[in-house]
């Protein structure tokens, strides 16, 4: 063989090489995960008093159950990545006691003393950033009693290749 096609071949080799190096490099930057920060986990058990105002008590006598989640997360891949079908569960020992999608509170809405909120959307979260997402809700414990038996609430969403997520909440 001659130099000539030596040379021809190493180069060719080397393209290939190359090509398959940056392919992988890439592949690489997309694995990145998304990483979540609780900043505060608030819940209230409530229930109406003899003159009409809201005040806390214990499990047995509540009416409704309320929860707020601040949450930071971050996207560490290069691509945006996506959070769809997110849901809020309350669960002991496996077993799923409540579940339900919680209202995003970037929609609150007034109206004189009442506050409305609309469910949460998918979220997109861009590479690289840090969004801030706040979930709420407010349960009536008159028909889901059993609520209160859970040892821990998870958030559970679907990523962008539609594979389910779980996120530890809070823990008893």
């Amino acid at each position: 063989m001659s130099d000539q096609n030596l040379s021809i071949l190493i180069g060719i080799i080397g393209t290939l090489l190359g090509t398959l190096l940056g392919w992988i490099l890439n592949s690489i930057n997309h694995i990145g995960k998304l990483k979540f920060y609780i900043s505060q986990w608030n819940e209230e058990i409530m229930k109406i008093d003899e003159i009409g105002n809201s005040v806390e008590c214990n499990p047995d006598q509540s009416e409704w159950y309320n929860y707020k989640i601040i949450l930071d997360i971050y996207n560490k891949s290069d691509i945006p990545k996506i959070m769809r079908d997110i849901n809020i569960r309350f669960v002991e020992n496996q077993n799923v006691l409540y579940k339900e999608v919680p209202d995003d509170d970037k929609t609150k809405r007034f109206s004189a003393a009442q506050a409305w909120y609309d469910k949460v959307e998918p979220l997109t979260i861009q590479p690289k950033t840090i969004q801030q997402v706040v979930l709420r809700s407010s349960v009536d414990t008159r028909k889901n009693k059993s609520l209160f038996a859970y040892n821990s609430i998870w958030l559970v969403y679907n990523d962008n290749r539609n594979i389910s997520r779980r996120i530890l909440i809070y823990k008893r």
